[in-house]
């Protein structure tokens, strides 16, 4: 069963065989620590006895002194630490085989065990599908395995926190009041975290499109210019050609020229003609493609595209 950090100082206690031998500077310090700690819990200061002691036995391990400190935590109100402390201060004592010690222990931990309070932290059936789920009790963390079940805490108010990616923290403040009972606690089911709307895209025109759009009104601006001067043309070679025609009429009888003079007249006035038809063509020929093109270049255009349920709205100005 996983214990929670309510019982830190203890955990201290437990490891501390575990570690090299004590230096002599640590058993000098362990054993001040002591005889401060014994002189607090005999003044009644158990909040500041129980620290003292749990850092003698870090420093020092003995049997004494962790039962001291397991007597520390009981008068403290911290039945979960002290029940853990008196079950190592028992185990100690058989080994070291001071039946004494072992007696006290037994009775104690009969005494301390009703009055153990534990908690037991449920996860919502569908809170445990939720990927990357992590649940914490105060500092600790709870796996899987301990959903569910009763582990022994210290009295006080203790925190109990979920989160997993996408979803919103959950945090549960839990009293613990009451020595002996069993305070269960539940998370929910995470909410997810609102997804920020996708802002509108804009797609501006293509840069070859503007350019497109310009080349080909000054083009068609450019034609029309061309057809007006092939008109101005036109006109001035038709009115050459009618001079030249009035020429030849002075000077033949009944259409008919039988000088060189005439004769060279009417073909000056049939080619100057011609030039004014072939101007008069090309004119409107000109004008007319140069103004088609000015008429039919794009514009301009802006595109938004607005997401929208099922699919996307375009809007856009042509």
């Amino acid at each position: 069963m996983q214990i929670f950090g309510a019982v830190l100082l203890l955990l201290l206690a437990m490891i501390a065989e575990a570690h090299a031998e004590p230096t002599e500077a640590d058993v000098a310090l362990a054993q001040t620590l002591f005889e401060e700690g014994t002189a607090l819990m005999r003044a009644g200061k158990f909040a500041d006895a129980c620290p003292k002691l749990a850092e003698s036995q870090r420093l020092d391990p003995g049997g004494g002194t962790l039962m001291n400190l397991a007597v520390c935590l009981e008068k403290d109100g911290k039945y979960a630490s002290a029940y853990l402390a008196y079950n190592e201060a028992l185990a100690v004592a058989e080994r070291d085989g001071n039946k004494s010690r072992e007696s006290l222990a037994r009775d104690r931990i009969e005494v301390v065990s009703a009055l153990v309070s534990r908690v037991v932290i449920k996860v919502a059936e569908d809170a445990q599908k939720i990927d990357g789920l992590e649940v914490h009790f105060d500092t600790a963390s709870v796996r899987r395995a301990a959903w569910g079940a009763a582990a022994p805490v210290d009295m006080g108010d203790h925190v109990v926190t979920a989160s997993a990616p996408g979803r919103r923290d959950w945090r549960g403040v839990l009293h613990v009041d009451k020595p002996g009972v069993v305070f269960p606690i539940e998370v929910p089911v995470l909410e997810p975290v609102p997804q920020s709307p996708a802002p509108p895209i804009v797609v501006p025109p293509p840069t070859e499109s503007k350019h497109t759009s310009s080349t080909q009104r000054t083009v068609g601006w450019g034609l029309v210019g061309a057809g007006g001067v092939a008109f101005v043309v036109g006109v001035i070679t038709g009115s050459l050609a009618l001079g030249k025609h009035e020429e030849a009429s002075r000077v033949c009888s009944n259409g008919k020229c039988s000088t060189m003079e005439g004769v060279a007249a009417e073909r000056e006035a049939d080619g100057l003609a011609w030039a004014a038809n072939v101007a008069f063509g090309t004119a409107i020929l000109t004008a007319g493609v140069g103004a088609a093109l000015v008429l039919l270049a794009p514009s301009s255009t802006k595109v938004t595209v607005v997401p929208a349920l099922g699919g996307a709205l375009v809007m856009g100005r042509f």
